[in-house]
């Protein structure tokens, strides 16, 4: 009898890297699909959510606040501060399960996609940030 689960799941390091070279939103992104492999759906739609929240909060911070900030390391300090946020809730979300899982011989998702998810943010927040820049500066 083959016990090894069949669904692959993403591990914390991937979620953060996605969260790190993106936003928060890849690496919930990444979380919520865990959380469907999981049977979570519900979880999995609030954790989407979180994500787009907490990006579009950060996305309107560096949009409105850079004349005001101290200086990149604040800017540097609140960014990491949601890498390390979005690290940590998806541990608390499926941490145990996710220790489980890789105990039972069950794979992680591809680093590809981490890797992707997080630049395709990055891209798509550029050209918004490219966008709606001038905009801000009229205002």
């Amino acid at each position: 009898m083959n016990t090894t689960p069949e669904h692959r799941l993403y591990s914390l390091n991937q979620i953060t890297v996605a969260a790190l070279l993106g936003s928060p939103f890849p690496g919930f992104w990444l979380a919520s699909r865990n959380l469907n492999a999981l049977g979570r759906q519900e979880k999995s739609r609030k954790c989407l959510a979180w994500g787009a929240g907490l990006t579009a909060a950060n996305f309107v911070l560096a949009l409105i606040l850079p004349e005001r900030l101290p200086g990149p390391a604040f800017a540097l300090f609140v960014y990491l501060s949601l890498v390390f946020a979005t690290r940590a809730q998806a541990k608390e979300w499926f941490g145990p399960d996710l220790a489980a899982h890789v105990a039972a011989g069950g794979q992680k998702g591809s680093w590809w996609v981490s890797i992707l998810a997080g630049v395709a943010a990055q891209v798509v927040l550029t050209m918004a940030s490219a966008l709606v820049q001038p905009l801000v500066g009229e205002i």
